[in-house]
């Protein structure tokens, strides 16, 4: 990963808060790709934060201004959340978790925008953001998702990019069962179970990104070396991006 000549680095404005989400499948290698993106990034001299910075400040922060936070989250997207609740059940998902987990990403998303105000920020890489989050909310509750998958489409937060990471269904359980973290539903299942599962929910997965209003979406291989994705969307990126005059 060498730096970018200078003047085609400039190309890309800087100071813009550009919010990237990481889309894909369990196993595609998100977390590691996302890695490689902001070290990329810092060599071209871009202030780079990722997920783990935005959980970091707001755990941080004194506990006056945490609740904050969390008042100003739940007034401002009480009604928001009152409709997610309410599809949910349409649906026939009466669940806790399904709920609890879109209402903390609400909250990471107001720590966010609090975060770009108090830092100089150029690029926000987010590896684990809404659409993955309304995946996990909603996955193995119903038989079918194609009407929820329609209706989710309101509930999504703003973003500038959108990267899916594409990967075939076995060998993302290859990857998952050669793992030992035990995080992910999917750790823990037999290979064949993991496998049907993966079959059925990343398609699921997918439409949900395609139902994303994003304008900049781009997909990569994970049989692409992380580093070698980085410096591709770098590239891609400094052509779908206008700097302000």
């Amino acid at each position: 990963m060498t730096p970018i000549d200078n003047d085609k680095a400039g190309c890309l404005p800087k100071g813009k808060g550009l919010i990237i989400e990481f889309v894909g499948p369990t196993g595609s290698g998100k977390t590691t790709n996302c890695f490689h993106f902001t070290e990329f990034f810092r060599k071209q001299d871009f202030d780079v934060y990722t997920f783990s910075d935005i959980k970091e400040f707001l755990y941080n922060l004194e506990l006056n201004h945490r609740f904050h936070i969390y008042f100003k989250t739940l007034f401002s997207n009480g009604p928001h959340l009152l409709s997610y609740i309410f599809l949910l059940a349409r649906h026939g998902i009466y669940s806790f978790d399904s709920i609890y987990r879109y209402a903390k990403l609400c909250v990471f998303n107001s720590a966010l925008h609090q975060f770009v105000i108090a830092r100089e920020v150029d690029v926000i890489l987010l590896d684990q953001w809404v659409i993955q989050g309304l995946w996990s909310a909603t996955i193995f509750k119903i038989e079918s998702y194609e009407k929820l998958q329609e209706d989710l489409k309101r509930f999504y937060f703003k973003t500038d990019c959108e990267l899916y990471f594409d990967i075939d269904e076995e060998t993302a359980c290859e990857r998952i069962h050669a793992r030992d973290s035990g995080r992910s539903r999917f750790d823990k299942m037999s290979y064949g179970k993991k496998l049907a599962e993966l079959k059925r929910h990343n398609p699921y997965l997918y439409r949900l990104y395609e139902k994303s209003d994003c304008e900049k979406k781009f997909k990569f291989s994970t049989r692409v070396s992380p580093a070698q994705n980085a410096e591709d969307f770098f590239q891609r990126l400094k052509y779908s991006i206008t700097p302000e005059k």
